[in-house]
């Protein structure tokens, strides 16, 4: 959960359906309905290639409603589906009898199952803290609709930070991988709807600052590509 996968050696493509990711420096771009499913752009398919070769694509199915009912996700030979179940309050994301239990207060996810994890949010339903089980604790900060940083504290290690920095370029649709600075492990229910997460952002970052123990690097967002070299990636 708490690897950060936007650093690595990894090539990331980002299938969206048409008209998801139209992106200009204009900020006063129209935004869609957030809180209306069924006026919302939505992903269809998500691919990631190593530099090996391997590679997983999840492939998205939603319902009359516009929300997620299906997802299918492939790791070279190995597939499984996942099967979406909406209750009132609660939602299930199952595959052959294993299953994460999120339930929701008003729209957003407060608890999900695995790993015990509980969420906080702002009066913008934009989340500012995931607790993990008492291990983990992220706090998330906010500068009106930009996400601006993530700092992890850990039982017994020290603290370490991503920082976000922006020039105002933005999405009709949203940026789908911000996803990952909440949650890594693979879940389509909140790859679909980040918005239940407090996640669904249009802004584009134009560089991550990450200082992590006596580490401290920057990574670059320059027309669509994540510098340095051996990560990319592409939003199509």
């Amino acid at each position: 959960m708490k690897t950060f996968r936007l650093i690595g050696t990894a090539l990331l493509a980002v299938i969206l359906c048409i008209n998801l990711v139209s992106c200009s420096s204009d900020e006063n771009n129209p935004i869609e309905d957030k809180d209306n499913a069924t006026t919302q752009k939505k992903l269809i398919e998500l691919k990631e290639v190593d530099d090996r070769g391997y590679y997983s694509i999840s492939k998205y199915s939603y319902g009359d409603d516009g929300r997620l009912s299906s997802a299918t996700c492939t790791w070279n030979e190995y597939s499984i589906t996942y099967t979406i179940n909406w209750g009132a309050n609660v939602v299930i994301e199952s595959f052959d009898k294993e299953a994460t239990t999120f339930t929701l207060e008003n729209g957003l996810i407060k608890h999900m199952s695995i790993e015990n994890a509980t969420f906080s949010y702002n009066s913008s339903k934009q989340i500012i803290k995931m607790q993990n089980s008492d291990i983990f604790t992220d706090v998330y900060t906010w500068e009106g609709d930009k996400f601006t940083s993530r700092t992890t504290y850990q039982i017994g290690q020290d603290e370490y930070t991503f920082e976000y920095i922006y020039s105002g370029k933005t999405c009709k649709g949203y940026l789908p991988i911000m996803i990952e600075v909440v949650e890594n492990d693979n879940h389509p229910l909140i790859e679909a709807h980040p918005e239940m997460i407090g996640m669904r952002c249009y802004q584009l970052p134009d560089q991550v600052y990450h200082k992590k123990y006596n580490c401290e690097y920057i990574c670059k967002y320059t027309a669509g590509h994540l510098v340095p070299a051996d990560f990319q990636l592409f939003i199509i």
